[in-house]
């Protein structure tokens, strides 16, 4: 499970991952403009929220999450919890009702980079979240919000630091030497 910023590629490592070992992908972005574009009273207060860069308020992050991670109870190899914890009382509760996680991979990647590959995204992209104004207040909210999360799991022995300023093939290298050992062959896809 991993919590790294917003455009250092957590997506992109996730896909590969799941793509090699069989792995379940749940990234917590998607659960929510899902939600987000359903409709309901809930997903209307969601989208504005994405739309302005801020963060979901856990209990209704952890409920969408919670329900995903039941569905694919049954796997294996594992469940890669991407984007999520963003904020330190969703850590807590994540490990008060869920248990603690294995391992949180934090791909540390500087924030210009971060900003270039965002607004590079956005030209393909139909995410709100996208937009140059909204990046911005992402990439502070990060700092401000998220880092002490960081903080946290490193204190707690569960962080595992990969620079991630290379391409994806070469962050995919040094994420996959982390996997190999402990993903259970019969798991893999050959």
């Amino acid at each position: 499970r991993r919590r790294v910023g917003p455009g250092c590629g957590k997506g992109t490592q996730c896909a590969k991952l799941v793509e090699e070992f069989g792995m379940v992908q749940v990234c917590v972005g998607d659960l929510l403009r899902a939600e987000a574009a359903s409709g309901s009273t809930l997903g209307g207060q969601i989208g504005h929220m994405i739309g302005n860069g801020e963060i979901v308020p856990g209990e209704v992050t952890m409920d969408l999450l919670r329900r995903e991670i039941e569905r694919n109870s049954g796997v294996i190899s594992g469940v890669l919890i991407d984007g999520f914890p963003r904020a330190l009382d969703q850590a807590k509760e994540f490990e008060r009702l869920l248990g603690e996680c294995d391992r949180a991979l934090f791909f540390e990647c500087p924030l210009n980079v971060m900003r270039e590959r965002l607004l590079e995204r956005s030209k393909t992209s139909s995410r709100s979240d996208d937009d140059e104004l909204v990046v911005e207040k992402r990439l502070r909210t990060y700092l401000e919000v998220s880092m002490p999360v960081v903080d946290y799991l490193r204190e707690r022995g569960k962080l595992t630091t990969i620079l991630a300023t290379g391409t994806p093939g070469e962050i995919y290298n040094e994420v996959r030497k982390l996997f190999e050992p402990v993903v259970q062959p019969a798991a893999r896809k050959d």
